[in-house]
């Protein structure tokens, strides 16, 4: 079913890809337990392709993804709690505490139960739990990459960098970067 999705999304035909069709069946396979499905199903509502744009209903499958076993819904899932985004820790049940001592905990600006949510999607997705609570320290502190020019070494907090006014998904540290990136982003950019 998933396969199903990703041809009609991606298959060299002459008319456009049909996203609304991809959705449905990439639901179907999430909801028959294909974890890959769900991650799929949390960028179309991120970046509002065959569905209305929605950061809630994003999450939502992106928990679903990461219940299923999903790794790389797990790390993404963690590092949105560990964001301390509403939406992340708000769906479905509270995570289970994943026992974090206090030496693990030092150095972050965040609750103690808000890392021990983080760390519990990091351990159910099999990641190390210290180098992974770090790499979201770091990028909390330090910013990350947020200008969507690869060519580009601007680094920065995401929130500075400013939006695709078309899209609005892709972020820019300026006019120059967006005008020299727009060949590759071009196709993906829709209204």
């Amino acid at each position: 079913m998933s396969v199903l999705a990703i041809l009609l999304e991606t298959e060299g035909r002459a008319e456009a890809p049909d996203y609304r069709a991809a959705v449905r069946w990439l639901k179907s396979a999430s909801n028959a337990g294909y974890a890959y499905a769900g991650l799929n199903l949390a960028y179309k509502y991120a970046e509002g392709r065959g569905v209305a744009r929605s950061k809630r209903k994003s999450t939502a499958w992106l928990r679903s993804a990461a219940e299923n076993g999903n790794r790389a819904a797990c790390r993404n899932l963690g590092k949105l709690v560990y964001a301390d985004l509403n939406n992340a820790r708000q769906l479905g049940h509270v995570e289970q505490a994943a026992g974090l001592t206090a030496p693990a905990a030092e150095g972050h600006d965040v609750s103690m139960d808000v890392l021990n949510d983080a760390a519990y999607w990091f351990q159910r997705g099999g990641h190390d739990v210290s180098l992974t609570l770090a790499d979201c320290r770091k990028t909390a502190v330090e910013g990350s990459r947020g200008c969507g020019n690869d060519g580009c070494v601007v680094l920065g907090l995401r929130h500075d960098f400013k939006l695709c006014a078309r899209c609005e998904t892709k972020r820019y540290c300026g006019p120059a970067c967006q005008r020299e990136d727009w060949p590759r982003h071009q196709a993906k950019c829709v209204k």
